[in-house]
């Protein structure tokens, strides 16, 4: 094996950055709600998703992956911010991004206000 398969590059800001800011511009597919986003629609927007954050991992020096390793990742952090934060601190305090990523799923995202 070589080097290069070894290596394993870390999502970079810039990438987490863009995740972040796209679910906060769809909460619903944040979610994972089936009923608004089919089956289908919902792996198209992995899809477009994926191409963003590995287009941005070329100047970042970030992660490259496929859809499937990205709707991954998204669980994973989803649980962890979730479980620092029913921990009460007792984990330690939610970074900024686990911040936002709470912010998502209590306040709808970004476009609650104008859905009330």
């Amino acid at each position: 094996m070589t080097a290069a398969v070894l290596t394993r590059c870390r999502v970079s800001s810039e990438q987490l950055d863009l995740l972040l800011s796209f679910m906060e511009d769809h909460p619903d597919f944040a979610a994972g709600k089936q009923s608004i986003y089919s089956r289908f629609s919902s792996c198209k927007l992995w899809r477009l998703l994926a191409e963003r954050l590995n287009a941005v991992a070329a100047g970042s020096g970030g992660a490259h992956k496929s859809p499937d390793k990205w709707c991954r990742y998204w669980a994973d952090i989803k649980y962890k911010a979730r479980k620092k934060s029913a921990a009460g601190g007792a984990l330690g305090d939610l970074s900024s991004a686990e911040e936002r990523l709470q912010n998502i799923f209590n306040n709808g995202g970004r476009d609650s206000e104008l859905l009330l």
